[in-house]
């Protein structure tokens, strides 16, 4: 399957996202659920919706941020259109699987990044996604630094650390790292991350 390639309205390389630029995909066979999931998100994200596993495959694409997935579906497994998208090479969402299934240790196979048993209120849904923002800008963040820091290094060891190169580059490094922090002070400050079991 090829992923489909959605530029119209794609937010620039180093433009910060607004809410409304984030788009959510519900992947949700009860209507009614999909009703009040898409109410939740619908003032603050764009909303994509999906009743099954042809209609969820179908509405992939680029401009697809987060994925909230019904682990139980008409004819499909959830597991089975999760598999799929992370198989998808492009499609770099994060994905939650909200579920009436009690998690057991079958999860631990499951490539998810949240998974959250129903029902969920409307706070609930916010703090999740919330998260899965969090966690996408620190991934991103911290792909950068290392990058950075691995030029800052080959640029070290060829004795250019005297040059506007190592210069420029230390200074992108510094100021990832300072990012990196504040992404951290956010994710301490947050009281979703403060009540982590343990």
């Amino acid at each position: 399957m090829s992923i489909k390639d959605n530029r119209e309205g794609v937010v620039k390389k180093g433009e910060e996202k607004t809410r409304k630029h984030i788009t959510i995909l519900i992947v949700e066979d009860d209507p009614s659920l999909l009703t009040v999931y898409k109410d939740f998100l619908k003032d603050k994200y764009t909303v994509e919706t999906a009743k099954n596993k042809k209609e969820a495959l179908n509405k992939i694409s680029e401009d697809i941020n987060i994925v909230l997935l019904d682990r139980r579906l008409p004819e499909h497994k959830g597991s089975e259109i999760l598999e799929i998208m992370r198989e998808e090479p492009k499609f770099d969402a994060k994905i939650a699987m909200l579920t009436g299934i009690a998690p057991n240790s079958d999860i631990l196979d499951l490539p998810v990044d949240e998974y959250k048993t129903k029902p969920i209120d409307y706070s609930g849904m916010q703090d999740l996604v919330r998260t899965l923002l969090l966690q996408k800008k620190f991934e991103l963040t911290s792909e950068r630094f290392f990058r950075l820091n691995s030029k800052r290094s080959a640029l070290k060891e060829a004795d250019k650390a005297d040059t506007e190169a190592y210069n420029q580059v230390n200074q992108q490094v510094e100021k990832c790292l300072d990012n990196i922090n504040t992404i951290l002070d956010e994710i301490n400050n947050d009281s979703i991350f403060r009540t982590f079991p343990k």
